[in-house]
This record gives structure tokens, C-alpha cells and sequence, in this order.
């Protein structure tokens, strides 16, 4: 079988605290409880729910490119040295958020395939500076259904 992208998302999405999540929190997990890794430059977590990610200091929004895939999609060489990050998370309401961490109009919901396992692969792409002298990144989050 090939793997195929079945749905594609792009948003906008406010950093806080450097952070931005990609959580099932229509379960009962809860994102305080993935642990958060020491060092500071740090992509991504993983655990129960979802996934947050580590954006710069100076970042105010997230602009992501989200692609969920219907197996694991092939490795892009090009992406080089980008900060990358992969792991496994769980999302038991068959739903996830890509959104800020305290919440905003611009949070996007994006259904999920039946199973409750999956992978994902976040890569930073790069940054840029708006017309106001804001700092926003650029990421791609590949998502797929893993078997349990």
C-alpha cells in the first residue's frame, strides 16, 4: 500500500509560552501531562492526548502545514538540518486541536481516522518577520495512524 495524505490543514495558530499543542482534549487526558524535555531547544513531546511543540522565544504565531497521511509517510531529505521531531501519541476521542495553549478563535479541530494510536513527524521550517517586525514560524506536522 502507498502511503496517501487524506487530509490536509493549514493554520495560524497564537504561540504562548513559546508553545502550541496538537491535543485530543475532548478525552480525559491532559496536556500538563506531558513532560516537557529539560533542554532548551526542544521540537517536540509526546504522551497521552497529543503533542506539543517548542517554538522560539521570539515567535508569535505558528503558521502549520498539517497533513494527515493514511500510513507513514517516506522521510523528506530535503528538510536537512530543520529541527525535527517524532514520536507516538494517543488521541482516544478519535479528535485532536491544533491550537495555542490557553485557546483561540483561530484553534482548528481535525477528525481522526478510528484508531487511537498515532504518529507524528514536526518540522520547523524556518522564520520570518511580519509587516509589524513580529517574529512567526513556519512548520509541517505529518500525522499517521499506527497499529497498537
Amino acid at each position: 500500500m502507498t502511503a496517501n495524505i487524506t487530509k490536509s490543514v493549514k493554520a495560524r495558530i497564537p504561540v504562548e509560552f513559546s508553545q502550541f499543542v496538537l491535543f485530543d482534549y475532548f478525552g480525559d487526558a491532559s496536556v500538563s501531562d506531558l513532560e516537557r524535555p529539560a533542554n532548551a531547544d526542544w521540537v517536540g513531546c509526546v504522551g497521552r492526548g497529543g503533542a506539543v511543540f517548542h517554538a522560539s522565544d521570539q515567535s508569535i504565531a505558528a503558521h502549520i502545514e498539517f497533513e494527515l497521511w493514511s500510513e507513514q509517510p517516506a522521510v523528506d531529505d530535503a528538510a536537512g538540518e530543520l529541527a525535527r521531531f517524532e514520536g507516538r501519541f494517543t488521541a482516544e476521542s478519535g479528535r485532536v486541536i491544533l491550537a495555542s495553549l490557553t485557546g483561540s478563535p483561530s484553534d482548528v479541530t481535525i477528525d481522526l481516522p478510528t484508531a487511537s494510536s498515532f504518529a507524528v513527524r514536526a518540522t520547523r521550517l524556518g522564520s520570518s518577520v511580519d509587516d509589524e517586525g513580529r517574529q512567526n514560524e513556519a512548520w509541517r506536522l505529518l500525522v499517521w495512524p499506527v497499529p497498537e
